[in-house]
């Protein structure tokens, strides 16, 4: 497992092409209580998150694109908003 601490920033940040599919495991993100998104998915084809742990960040996870998100066995907890955003249009 890889650790992530983002104090007053996002922990990851994703702007990848239309078609490309981002895969993040294992990770541990943590905001120490100021960090902004954990996950911030800017662009790319679909994004997914497995075997992971998002805390201590105002968002878990920003969805701002409106492709596939597949989320699988991660905790996404004590965050100061919530789990996950999305500023995408709902169809």
């Amino acid at each position: 497992m890889g650790g992530v601490l983002a104090s007053l920033t996002n922990g990851i940040v994703v702007n990848a092409g239309l078609t490309d599919r981002i895969v993040l495991r294992g990770l541990d993100i943590h905001g120490v209580g100021n960090g902004f998104d954990g996950i911030k998915f800017i662009a790319g084809g679909s994004l997914h998150v497995e075997d992971s742990v998002i805390s201590g960040m105002q968002n878990g996870i920003n969805i701002a694109a409106g492709n596939e998100i597949y989320i699988k066995n991660t905790y996404i907890r004590n965050n100061s908003n919530v789990g996950c955003t999305s500023l995408a249009p709902v169809d």
